[in-house]
């Protein structure tokens, strides 16, 4: 009977072999034990004999091989089953950073996705830093694939505009995988930010959306798509002043609209890109994929920041189906955002449109309706041109009550209290002719205007009474055709019988489409009128409140009563406030 050697004592066995540091203590622990001699480093304590599974991998080693080959750490960058790099398969974390070229090195791993894993990387000569994505060896590993993406790096690279992240160099590395060196941005994705802030307020996610807008039609305008558009591929990054920038990214690894691209296909078919949430449907059909694909996910996207949630949830499978079939809720009638006004769930239901023709044509558009949707990003000609001259002392600033924090009622009290004025200038006989002609005129076009901007409210909730009918048979329709499929896939019934009745059921799904869009097509004119008629309004408004205001000027020092010089006090600190707001580029 041989003997065995018994195991080592579980808390010998614990301090033989103690756990990894992680990566940022490595270069720390290495110099602190540098000044030691180098046995301490390569030997164990004599106090912590070896376990048995040391003493057989001892045995096993080949002389001259207990220290790997300064030349494999240095430049050889290494893929684990994950997908990170290493140096020599991991076996040179104790070494510090790899070399990956003369001038760049790589610092630490940032982050990691589908396509490959990201590094901070410095930059020797220019005292930067870079971010490098290393793109997933099984990308690099066909030629068709591997053409596509080095003609999409090549395109995407003179995107340039504020709002991407600028690609700034690409290589390939022994191994065969591709590289590419970005511009490093200290920011946060937005999806981790809405995970933990749930929503944006519209004041907030306007602005954001207005420079995401910008920087996907800046591509579109070089025939560059993204095709990926999601909040994980967003960065928001904290300026000064409290200001936010949007930063959009993975524009190398995604469909190019250009006439020497060899092959139209986007590349969501190669289950490279796309996340079912922010799918347009011809990304998920495999239909042709334009820049309305972008406007589609830009949709979807927007629709998560106001809401919390994107457009469709549930199983990728129900999501997909959901982009393909189903009508959106409008934002404003999920819960907690009720703050999302009428003509912004409009743009967004447009965006989100199943049809690429009936989005939007260009992100201009839906930047220009964005800028449009909130007053303090475009002030009127009027206010551009008001160069009130009443000064008001400061003692007495202090003893008014405060302004109005929003843009939007800041206006609108500057509005009213132009009207206020020329009412109380009026009632006290001392108003020209011409004064009491605009006071009548704004009277008469306001009224107008609260007429029209109801029913545009009234059509709205049309939208959404037909949308909740007809989603209710056609999701009885859908089920029955399930039910179908799964009892012809259980050969329980003949399949020709099946066959037909699903064809049936397929057929009053499509005149129930049908009926849909004529419905919506119906509301959609009707809805059109009356917005183009506020439109009319508005200018008119505007012109009239201007001639009201030049009106008040003239009387100023004619009217002294207790109520005219507060009014007039409002009146000239709505206008400050207003021309405030507008030099700092928030009115």
């Amino acid at each position: 009977m041989s003997e065995r050697t018994p195991p080592p004592k579980k808390p010998i066995a614990q301090r033989a072999t103690p756990p990894p540091l992680p990566p940022e203590e490595l270069a720390s622990v290495a110099k602190r034990k540098s000044t030691r001699p180098s046995q301490e480093l390569t030997q164990p304590r004599m106090s912590t004999p070896p376990t048995p599974a040391e003493q057989r991998a001892k045995a096993k080693q080949k002389p001259g091989a207990a220290k790997p080959a300064k030349a494999a750490a240095k430049g050889e960058l290494a893929e684990s089953k994950s997908g990170e790099v290493g140096v020599a398969a991991q076996r040179k974390r104790r070494e510090g950073p790899v070399q990956l070229d003369q001038n760049l090195t790589i610092a630490k791993r940032i982050g990691k996705g589908r396509l490959g894993v990201v590094y901070a990387a410095v930059h020797e000569v220019l005292a930067r830093r870079f971010a490098v994505k290393v793109v997933r060896r099984a990308l690099a590993a066909d030629e068709k694939t591997s053409r596509r993406l080095r003609h999409a790096v090549r395109e995407t690279s003179i995107v340039d505009h504020p709002n991407v992240v600028a690609l700034t160099d690409f290589g390939t590395l022994p191994d065969g995988r591709f590289y590419l060196t970005m511009e490093f941005v200290r920011g946060i994705q937005l999806s981790r930010v809405l995970e933990r802030d749930g929503r944006f307020e519209v004041q907030r996610a306007v602005p954001l959306l207005i420079q995401l807008a910008d920087a996907l039609e800046a591509a579109h305008r070089l025939r560059v798509v993204h095709g990926d558009v999601k909040p994980s591929n967003v960065l928001l990054v904290e300026q000064t002043q409290g200001r936010e920038l949007i930063k959009l990214h993975d524009f190398a690894l995604v469909p190019v609209l250009s006439p020497a691209f060899e092959e139209k296909r986007p590349l969501a078919h190669l289950e490279l890109v796309g996340s079912p949430d922010y799918l347009a449907p011809e990304q998920i059909t495999g239909g042709h994929v334009d820049g309305r694909a972008d406007i589609y996910a830009f949709g979807a996207l927007a629709y998560r920041m106001l809401t919390g949630e994107p457009p469709f949830v549930g199983a990728p499978q129900e999501v997909a189906e959901g982009h393909r079939r189903l009508e959106p809720v409008p934002p404003s009638r999920r819960s907690g955002a009720h703050d999302v006004p009428a003509d912004l769930d409009a743009l967004l239901l447009r965006c989100l449109e199943k049809n690429p023709g009936d989005r939007f044509r260009t992100l201009d558009e839906v930047s220009l309706e964005l800028a449009s949707l909130m007053p303090q990003a475009a002030p009127s000609p009027f206010e551009e041109e008001v160069t009130g001259r009443w000064k008001i002392p400061p003692e007495l600033e202090e003893e008014e009550e405060p302004l109005p924090e929003s843009p939007a009622r800041l206006r609108r009290l500057f509005y009213d209290t132009i009207l206020e004025l020329g009412e109380h200038i009026d009632e006290q006989g001392v108003a020209s002719d011409d004064m009491v002609v605009e006071i009548e005129a704004l009277r008469r076009i306001r009224e107008e205007a609260a007429a029209l901007a109801a029913q545009s409210e009234l059509t709205e909730n049309r939208f959404e009474d037909i949308r909740r009918e007809l989603r209710e048979r056609e999701s009885a329709l859908r089920y029955a055709v399930i039910d179908l499929n799964l009892a012809k896939s259980d050969q329980t019934q003949n399949a020709r019988d099946l066959d037909q009745q699903i064809s049936d059921l397929e057929r009053s799904l499509a005149q129930l489409e049908k009926q849909r869009r004529e419905r919506f097509a119906a509301l959609n004119v009707e809805l059109k009128q009356a917005k183009d008629g506020l439109k009319a309004l508005e200018h008119q408004m505007a012109v009239h409140y201007r001639r009201l205001y030049a009106e008040l000027d003239e009387v100023r020092t004619d009217v002294d009563t207790s109520e005219s010089r507060q009014l007039f006090r409002r009146l000239e600190r709505c206008r400050a406030a207003l021309s405030a707001r507008s030099q700092r580029g928030q009115g």
